[in-house]
C-alpha cells in the first residue's frame, strides 16, 4: 500500500523516536493509533502558532443572522476554515481609516461570529486550516514532525526524558520555521486602506 502524505510526516515523527513506521493514519498498530489521535490537533496548533504565508488568506465577510451586542454595530459570519483571525481589511479604494476593533464572540445559535463596526464591504485576513501536505514548506514540515513526536513520545516510549527532548527540538525547529517564513515575506507599500486589528 502506498504511503499517504500524512503518514510521511508521521513517519518523520516516528523516526525521531526510533519507532515503527506506518502507511496511513488508519494503521492499526500502536504507532498508527497514536498518530491518528495527535496528527490533526498538532497540525492546528502549528498553524495557529504563526501567520504563515502559505496559510494566510483573505475572505469577504458576510452579515450573520443574529444581531450584534449593544456595543458593536455588526455581527459577521466566522469562516468555517478560520483558525485565527488576524485583521479586517478594507478595500484599497477607500480612504485611510484609523485601526478599528473587532472581537470573536459566540452567537445565539452557538456558532462563532465576529463583531465589528464597519458597514462597508470588508474582508477578513486569517490563518486558515490547510491540510494539503504538498503546500507545507520544508521547514514547517520539519517543525511539525518534531511537534508530533513530542506528543507521541509519552504513549509510545513512556519516558519523560524522551518527551522533554522532543519538546525542546520542536520548539527550536518551530522558531527556525517562523524566522524563515517571516524573512521571506515581502513588505508591501501602504495603500489607501488599512488593517483593522483585534482589540485585546
Amino acid at each position: 500500500m502506498p504511503v499517504t502524505a500524512e503518514a510521511v510526516i508521521c513517519n518523520m515523527a516516528l523516526s525521531h523516536l526510533h519507532a515503527e513506521e506506518i502507511t496511513t493514519l488508519e494503521d492499526k498498530s500502536a504507532a498508527g493509533v497514536e498518530c491518528k489521535k495527535f496528527y490533526a490537533p498538532t497540525l492546528e496548533a502549528m498553524l495557529q502558532a504563526h501567520a504563515w504565508d502559505f496559510a494566510t488568506t483573505n475572505k469577504a465577510m458576510t452579515i450573520h443572522g443574529d444581531p450584534p451586542p449593544d456595543d458593536w454595530s455588526f455581527r459577521m459570519d466566522y469562516p468555517s476554515d478560520c483558525l485565527r483571525p488576524l485583521a479586517i481589511v478594507l478595500p484599497t479604494t477607500l480612504t485611510s481609516e484609523p485601526p478599528l476593533a473587532f472581537r470573536v464572540q459566540k452567537a445565539g445559535d452557538g456558532t462563532l461570529s465576529i463583531v465589528q463596526n464597519v458597514r462597508t464591504p470588508i474582508q477578513l485576513r486569517y490563518i486558515g486550516l490547510i491540510t494539503a501536505v504538498e503546500l507545507f514548506p520544508p521547514l514547517f514540515v520539519r517543525a511539525f514532525s518534531w511537534a508530533l513526536s513530542a506528543h507521541l513520545a509519552g504513549p509510545l516510549t513512556g519516558k519523560a526524558t524522551i518527551t522533554e527532548r522532543m519538546e525542546a527540538n520542536a520548539q527550536a525547529t518551530l522558531i527556525q520555521a517562523i524566522t524563515a517564513d517571516s524573512n521571506a515575506k515581502h513588505v508591501i507599500p501602504s495603500t489607501k486602506s488599512g488593517p483593522i486589528r483585534a482589540r485585546g
